[in-house]
């Protein structure tokens, strides 16, 4: 694959536009010639290739996995810096003259206690069910029935 083919494929990644995609790499290109290369370029196996490699790249570095979200939720539930949330307030400041500004925040108790929550579910140390077996000897007497003895 060649430099204006690679162009071409990064910009497609960005919107999936191969007609403003191909005119950015081939800027000399009218757009329905640009059109039609496009759909041809996305044709070649080279270019497929690229991407959907940089594809699963992108979705690989936007989905937690299991480590992450745990690390997330037990800094949450310690209240540590990176739990901090970003909050806008407005506050007045006389005169009828209200300003807003940016406030950082660590996680206040509710959302401490829930990511407790989230990682006890997680780590199945609540349970609903309770699993008990044992062995018991059941007799049943109905009335008016004779005993056999």
């Amino acid at each position: 694959m060649n430099l204006k083919q690679q162009r071409f494929c990064d910009e497609y990644l960005k919107d999936g536009n191969g007609t403003r995609a191909y005119m950015t790499a081939y800027p000399d290109s009218s757009e329905e010639s640009a059109r039609r290369l496009a759909s041809q370029l996305l044709t070649n196996v080279d270019v497929k290739q690229y991407i959907e490699e940089k594809n699963r790249e992108i979705h690989n570095s936007k989905i937690c996995d299991v480590e992450e979200i745990r690390q997330l939720l037990s800094e949450i539930a310690r209240g540590l810096e990176t739990g901090k949330s970003e909050s806008i307030v407005v506050e007045n400041v006389g005169g009828g003259i209200s300003k807003a500004r940016k406030v950082t925040k660590k996680p206040d108790e509710k959302d401490r206690l829930k990511a407790l929550e989230l990682l006890g579910k997680a780590n199945s140390l609540f349970t609903d069910k309770m699993d008990l077996k044992a062995q018991v000897d059941i007799q049943v007497d109905i009335d008016g029935a004779e005993d056999e003895d």
